[in-house]
């Protein structure tokens, strides 16, 4: 049985958080859902860029390999963090042209690995046709950068033994 995504799950996608509802709802209208197994691509770089995904249950990474062919990891995302998204804001025209593409792998590193999938095109649609949501966006954007900011600062102007007793 195929498992849905409601409203609550998408309450807990950072990149959500300040929508209403009714705005959820729209969200939902135009996402799937999928599950990967262990070791399973979700997309592979310079592979078409046609949605973003939020991953709901186990983790994922993304990866990029060297000329060699060594494995590298650039990042691990957790339960509810975004990814796939900057293609899609960053090239939003070469998506709606078909031309923008995944500048990173993405690979399940758990089984049963479930994301929640924006399929790009409709979502940027919904965009134009109600601007105050891309508001909400870019506010949720710069509260994110405005934490990675806070982190940064922490690192590079307080003594590591601060920083970790103040988290």
């Amino acid at each position: 049985m195929k498992k849905k995504f409601d409203i609550n799950d998408l309450k807990k996608i950072h990149l959500f958080s300040d929508l209403s509802e009714s705005e959820l709802g729209k969200i939902l209208s135009i996402s799937h859902y999928k599950k990967f197994s262990r070791g399973e691509i979700l997309f592979s770089i310079q592979n078409l860029s046609t949605d973003f995904t939020a991953c709901s249950k186990a983790v994922l990474s993304y990866i990029k390999f060297s000329t060699e062919g060594r494995e590298h990891i650039v990042h691990i995302m957790n339960p509810y963090n975004t990814f796939g998204e900057v293609p899609v804001f960053e090239n939003y025209e070469d998506v709606l042209n078909d031309k923008a593409v995944y500048p990173i792998n993405a690979m399940a590193i758990e089984d049963d690995t479930e994301v929640f999938v924006v399929s790009a095109k409709p979502f940027l649609s919904y965009l134009k046709q109600y601007p105050e949501i891309s508001l909400k966006f870019l506010s949720t954007l710069s509260k994110g950068l405005k934490l990675l900011n806070n982190h940064i600062e922490g690192l590079t102007l307080h003594d590591i033994k601060d920083v970790w007793q103040n988290t």
